[in-house]
């Protein structure tokens, strides 16, 4: 199962951090999806910046390559900064999940989210009905 002949497809965002060498030259055919562009300079800048943080660098980077969940969640904490700063009205307040009570800022920082016009570790962002949009 190592020739021309087969055909695998990756489900996996981390395609370039599995060790794929023995394919490599037995022309087997491979698919996958990155979310991650590491050609892009915010990534290469932030990596340099996280490997710095070491052993905590250790376990997000592999290879010289940051994994897609800890790049999702870098991308996450942007958003939610930016839809935080975008509103002077916004105090910070003790929350609390055992109550059903809702956050009386929660309906402006959708909004604010879906205001959002950033470049993450995964791409642009932008943001339609609370819903990720134009993405690649």
């Amino acid at each position: 199962m190592n020739n021309e002949n087969y055909h695998y497809i990756f489900t996996s965002f981390d395609m370039e951090l599995f060790d794929l060498e023995d394919f490599y030259y037995n022309r087997v055919n491979m698919s996958g999806w990155r979310l991650v562009d590491r050609d892009s300079d915010k990534v290469k800048d932030t990596l340099l910046v996280m490997e710095k943080f070491h052993p905590i660098g250790a376990t997000i980077l592999t290879g010289g390559h940051i994994k897609t969940e800890p790049a999702l969640l870098y991308d996450a904490v942007q958003v939610l900064a930016l839809a935080l700063a975008a509103s002077k009205e916004i105090n910070p307040t003790n929350a609390s999940c055992d109550e059903e009570t809702p956050w009386s800022h929660g309906k402006t920082v959708m909004e604010n989210i879906d205001k959002i016009n950033a470049h993450g570790l995964t791409g642009p962002i932008h943001f339609k009905n609370g819903v990720r949009t134009n993405f690649t």
